[in-house]
């Protein structure tokens, strides 16, 4: 059985969609004026957020890079879009060269690959054909280009107006992770630290427990 014969995932049937302009990219509407843009064409299945407030939208993460995400992010938002990275694996940085800056927390790992970007190794199974839901572009070459970093604070707060954002730092799924709560609204968007399904801990497992014992006596 393929990673794509479970498409399409029954819990996303629920949203609707908004019109994205892009055959890559499937933007659900969720709850509190949130969208989940979706790139279910790979099997990473990766989902970026884009977080309109009243004078600000953020957008958390830009995706595998493999097509443009801020032509989409510029047709659901006029606002000005704040990027944060919830980390800097490539799958949730991929577009992070669209724009002008990016908030990641500040690592040796993030700070190399917004200096350098990030080109996969030729076997690496996430440009195989398989990873795709359709044949690869003719001359497809996947490569993220470098970018400009800021650096995350822990406790630092985006204020967009009529929401604001509180930014934690996650360590565990990687060095670089975080989450961002909006106490008003008692929402968490969590990224890789946590989620339905197999937790991976790039760190030692210690400090993956000390990051979930935290979320867990807050939230």
């Amino acid at each position: 059985m393929a990673w794509y014969d479970a498409l399409p995932r029954p819990q996303f049937t629920q949203f609707p969609q908004a019109e994205t302009g892009s055959n890559w990219y499937t933007v659900l509407k969720l709850p509190q004026n949130i969208f989940a843009i979706c790139e279910p064409r790979h099997f990473q299945e990766v989902i970026s957020f884009l977080i309109p407030g009243k004078t600000g939208a953020l957008l958390l993460d830009t995706g595998m890079g493999i097509r443009p995400i801020r032509p989409v992010v510029e047709r659901l938002t006029d606002l000005p879009v704040t990027v944060v990275n919830t980390h800097s694996h490539f799958d949730h940085a991929g577009g992070n060269g669209e724009f002008s800056a990016v908030w990641a927390w500040e690592t040796e790992t993030s700070r190399r690959r917004a200096r350098q970007g990030w080109t996969p190794e030729p076997e690496d199974e996430n440009i195989s054909p398989e990873a795709f839901l359709d044949d690869l572009p003719h001359g497809f070459a996947y490569r993220q280009p470098p970018y400009s970093m800021k650096p995350l604070a822990n406790g630092q707060h985006f204020d967009l107006g009529d929401r604001v954002w509180e930014v934690l730092h996650t360590p565990g799924h990687s060095d670089d992770s975080i989450v961002l709560f909006c106490e008003a609204e008692k929402l968490l968007c969590t990224g890789d630290t946590l989620y339905p399904g197999t937790l991976y801990a790039q760190q030692a497992p210690g400090a993956y427990r000390n990051t979930l014992q935290m979320l867990a006596d807050r939230f």
